[in-house]
Order: C-alpha cells, then sequence, then structure tokens
C-alpha cells in the first residue's frame, strides 16, 4: 500500500511539562514544573512557572513580514536576534530557519524574548544529485524535499526564490535543518549566498571518534583538526558542537569550537519539539527528533507518522533517561510552503491512474510518485489508492527526475475542491 510522505509544520495544543535535566539540542537545561509524575511515573518536583512562558525549539513558518511558530503568529518586539550566536538582525525571521529561543504567550499568539537561529551548516556544493535531490557539503549529504525553502540571498538581506535546478556545484549555500539518524541533513531552507559573499565554512553536529592526542574528530563523515582552534566549552564524545573554520582538502581545519551549552534554566516553562523524524519504529513506538528519542506508546498522535514526518512533541523527559523524550502528544501538520523538490506546477482534474505504476494523468500529462511523494486532501494526509478519476488536483513535480518513460516526478499531489 502506498505510504504519503508526511511532511509538514505543526501546531500543538498547549501543556504543563514536568521536566528535569531537559537537553534539547544541548538547548535546554534543566527545567521543572508544576507537580505531576513523568512518564515513567517518578515524581517531578513542583515550582509554579511565570503564566504563558515558553521554550522555542522548532521551525518558523508563515512569512517575511508575519513569521509563525506552531502555527501561532510571533511577534518580534525588541527581542534579542542572533545567527549561531552572533549578533543579527530580526529580518534572519524567515520561513524555515530553525530557531532556538523563549517567549511568553497570550491571546495573540508568542512574543519573542530571545531567539538563536542555527544552520546545521555552510560551505561550498561539492556534488549535486537532481534525480535524488541532494548536494553535498563538507561531506554531509543534504536532501532537499518538497517543503524546502531554496532561497537566493542579495545584499541587505533580500531573498528571492530559486529552485534546485539553479543549484551548482561551487555555490555557497548556508543550510538550515534537522539532522537524520542514518546521516545527513533534511533541508527546511536552503540559502545561497551572492558571488563574493562566501563565508567561512561552519557545521554542527555530535562529535564523534575524538583523539585528544592528535586533536582531531569527526563531525559525521567529515574530519575536524582542532588543534589550533579556540574551543569554548568541555569537548567530549557525542557533544553537540558547533565548528568554524577552513577546508583544506578534505579536513575542515577548526579556528573555533563551540560545545553547545544549555540555553537556561526556566522553572515551569512549556517545552515544544520540532522538526523531521528519522529512524522511525512503529511496533516500540519510537523515533527520533533533534537529539531527543521520543516515546510516543502513551502520546495521542495526530496525522500520519512516516520517516521524514515534519512533527511537533511535547511532553516530559523520562526522569531514568533524559534523551528518552515521554510524549503526551505528537502532530503532524502540512504546510504550502516549499520549493525544494518541484520546478513545475500542473493543475487540473485526473484523467488516467496507474494503480500498479502510482502514476497519474493531470493536464495531458503523466507523473510518477513513489512512497516519498506527499499526498493531500486539502492538508490532510491521504493514500495514493484514495485518488480517484475525476479528482481536481495540484501537482508539483521536478522534471530532472525522470523514471524509464521518461516522465517526470510528482513530488507533491494535493487534491482540492472542484473548481478551486
Amino acid at each position: 500500500m502506498h505510504q504519503p510522505f508526511a511532511l509538514n509544520r505543526t501546531s500543538f495544543s498547549r501543556f504543563q511539562a514536568c521536566v528535569t535535566g531537559l537537553a534539547l539540542l544541548g538547548l535546554l537545561g534543566p527545567v521543572a514544573c508544576g507537580g505531576g509524575k513523568g512518564g515513567d511515573g517518578a515524581a517531578l518536583s513542583q515550582s509554579p512557572a511565570p503564566a504563558g512562558t515558553v521554550a522555542l525549539a522548532g521551525t518558523l513558518t508563515g512569512t517575511a513580514t508575519s513569521p509563525q511558530f506552531n502555527q501561532q503568529p510571533l511577534q518580534v518586539a525588541s527581542a534579542p536576534v542572533t545567527l549561531n550566536g552572533s549578533p543579527a538582525a530580526a529580518t534572519r525571521l524567515q520561513p524555515g530557519v530553525v530557531l532556538v529561543g523563549r517567549g511568553t504567550r497570550n491571546g495573540q499568539g508568542i512574543t519573542l524574548q530571545s531567539a538563536d537561529l542555527r544552520t546545521e551548516l555552510k560551505g561550498s556544493i561539492t556534488s549535486l544529485d537532481a534525480a535524488a535531490a541532494t548536494f553535498k557539503v563538507l561531506d554531509t549529504v543534504v536532501t532537499v524535499n518538497t517543503l524546502t525553502l531554496l532561497e537566493q540571498e542579495a545584499s541587505g538581506e533580500v531573498f528571492s526564490p530559486i529552485t534546485f535546478a539553479d543549484l551548482a556545484v561551487g555555490d555557497f549555500v548556508a543550510v538550515f535543518g534537522t539532522p537524520q539518524t542514518g546521516g545527513g541533513v533534511l533541508a527546511t531552507r536552503v540559502e545561497r549566498k551572492a558571488p563574493g559573499a562566501a563565508d567561512n565554512p561552519e557545521l554542527r553536529g555530535n562529535v564523534g571518534s575524538l583523539d585528544t592526542t592528535a586533536k582531531t574528530f569527526l563531525l559525521g563523515a567529515q574530519s575536524v583538526a582542532y588543534g589550533a582552534a579556540t574551543v569554548i566549552g568541555v569537548l567530549a564524545e557525542g557533544a553537540r558542537v558547533e565548528v568554524e573554520g577552513t577546508l583544506a582538502g578534505t579536513t575542515l581545519t577548526a579556528s573555533k569550537v563551540r560545545v553547545e551549552e544549555a540555553m537556561g534554566q526556566g522553572e515551569g516553562s512549556e517545552v515544544e519539539a520540532s522538526g523531521a523524524l528519522s529512524g522511525l519504529d512503529a511496533t516500540a513506538k519510537r523515533f527520533t527528533l533533534q537529539t531527543l528519542k521520543v516515546d510516543y506508546s502513551s502520546a495521542v498522535v495526530e496525522g500520519t507518522l512516516a520517516e521524514g514526518a515534519m512533527v511537533e512533541a511535547e511532553g516530559a523527559l523520562s526522569p531514568t533517561d533524559p534523551t528518552v523524550l515521554v510524549a503526551t502528544k505528537v502532530e503532524v501538520r502540512f504546510s504550502s510552503l516549499g520549493n525544494g523538490a518541484s520546478d513545475l506546477e500542473a493543475q487540473g482534474s485526473i484523467t488516467a491512474l496507474g494503480v500498479a505504476d502510482l502514476t497519474l494523468t493531470v493536464g495531458g500529462r503523466v507523473f510518477w510518485t513513489d512512497a516519498q511523494t506527499l499526498v493531500l486532501d486539502h492538508g490532510a494526509a491521504l493514500r495514493f489508492d484514495q485518488l480517484l478519476v475525476g479528482d481536481r488536483v495540484q501537482v508539483r513535480a521536478l522534471s530532472t527526475r525522470t523514471n524509464a518513460a521518461g516522465q517526470a516526478y510528482a513530488s507533491r499531489v494535493e487534491r482540492k475542491n472542484t473548481g478551486s
């Protein structure tokens, strides 16, 4: 049975999370909130919280002029904004960026108190695979999908949309997204820098194969030499770090290594985590979200979970294992944002369906799909076999990805009202 690729950005009902020692992406320090029990029944400390305080860690949606977080309007006010820890203008709050911060919630949305925008990597593209919609930077595979925003940055931080076909080897890009269990990054936003505007390469990840004698370690497949670097924090195997430096051959020679510290303690803070899940185990009812292992066995799940689905989870960390988030709710929703895995569009009624080869014909053109195609019905998950001849749909497709018959790949199919 065809299973759609459920990718989205979501909103959640609010929750009072009872948490001690939360470390989300190395972002959230120990948090405690109103009395109750953790996911395994252990009692947690009771401490009243400032009303409406919320810790934020996820992907921005909305528009550049009207940003949203979890489908709520985000009021920037005079909140300090940083980009990878360095001061940045509020105009950097673009859809698709990964934001970590705090805010206060009221009936009008969330008023931001602080925000750090965090890229997963910055560097030059060394290879491109149009068929797979992937490219490589710093020995890291970046996957682009139908919800990825691809943007060209001009002077004054002005952005304009581009397509995957516009990218080329040698382009310097900044990538926001979610690290995946098998390695690589699923991009939510890719910003291509103007010629001559390239910056120093940067990479974020978890330290592996740490050699304190040779002063080297790995971030994924990328080798890092830190002997001449300024190291902020204590390096350790598995620590999440941000590295800045220069690329010499296949080695990133670091000038700075910063171990990500806790975002700060906030008694009684609500916590919302979001991103693209990976390592989905439907039997054990677990998946990985950012650096957390999410146990959703007791959670209310809304939407269809699938590998790579964009989800938000709320709950409490297990008191016995601070890497496990015992979720009370996991929600999957869909967004109309994204231009990454499509360069053509068709709208009209389905005139033919190929059940065996998962093809559909719209506007006299045949498109092929697979298990990763996002199939929707007005924003809700839909199976391919639920589509009907005569349904009016919008198809987003990638002309550079064709099958043996030369048909373009449909990355997104959404059923619309008749006449819409």
